[in-house]
């Protein structure tokens, strides 16, 4: 596996497990807040830790027939940076496995 060092900035918050699920969701659907005060998210990273979950932007991720979203699979981590940290919806690839993630928000 090939590990990468990606320079972004920002404060992180506390990093959550949240599991996708079989209903596209934000982070914002998963409870994670996106303004720490008068701060706004600037960045997400998140990491899959088991099963595969597809991500969508301006679109909802779908899991039957042509599967609709970038596939991210277990041991990888997506950086999400500017405006898109809460455009993108995820969704379990598989209906019924579900997808971990570990994610830390980072605020300006």
């Amino acid at each position: 596996m090939i590990q990468y060092s990606i320079p972004f900035y920002g404060k992180p918050a506390a990093t959550v497990r949240k599991v996708a699920g079989d209903t596209a969701k934000s982070l914002s659907d998963h409870s994670i807040s996106l303004t720490s005060g008068s701060k706004k998210a600037v960045a997400a990273v998140i990491s899959v830790e088991t099963n595969d979950l597809r991500l969508a932007f301006a679109a909802t991720p779908t899991q039957v027939g042509n599967k609709l979203g970038h596939k991210y699979g277990d041991g990888q981590t997506v950086v999400l940076m500017g405006p898109e940290v809460d455009d993108a919806k995820f969704i379990n690839d598989t209906n019924g496995s579900d997808a971990v993630m570990q994610i830390t928000v980072l605020f300006e």
